[in-house]
């Protein structure tokens, strides 16, 4: 029986520590994000993958693979994750449609339609997620400036 009681005392001094382990988390999820953190976070929250949206928030010029292995990392970081989860949750209740529901509608597209369909989708999501070179647009023609003179 003493075995028992030593059990007992054990969880009840557990149970008292729960509420302070508790409050020792909300401490560490309350620590403000950095800007670059932020950006990240946002990012992933609008449906970006967690490369694309480590290159983006950390001016990447090249892609390579530690990206991924510090993408993951961010994520792993307590403070991100939950406020990816409370911007996902944000943005849930506003949008009727999401950049996700884009991609898994095109990614249906692509599995199960027609080859223009395909082609179609393919090009959109390359396009969505940024694959694509800058797109250049050049105007020509000539603009014509008037001035007007306003006496008060």
């Amino acid at each position: 029986m003493p075995a028992i009681k030593s059990i007992v005392t054990a969880a009840k001094s557990w149970i008292g520590f729960i509420p302070l382990l508790e409050l020792g988390l909300a401490m560490v999820l309350s620590k403000p994000l950095t800007p670059k953190q932020e950006k990240f976070a946002q990012l992933v929250a609008d449906g970006r993958t967690q490369a694309d949206a480590y290159r983006i928030a950390y001016n990447c010029t090249k892609i390579n693979e530690s990206q991924i292995v510090n993408a993951s990392k961010l994520m792993s970081n307590a403070n991100i994750s939950q406020r990816v989860r409370e911007l996902k949750e944000k943005l849930s209740n506003k949008s009727l449609w999401t950049r996700e529901e884009s991609v898994q509608v095109l990614k249906e597209v692509i599995e199960e339609g027609r080859a223009g369909d395909k082609t179609s989708a393919v090009k959109e999501l390359n396009l969505m997620h940024g694959y694509n070179a800058p797109i250049k647009h050049e105007l020509s023609g000539s603009v014509q400036v008037v001035h007007r003179v306003v006496w008060e």
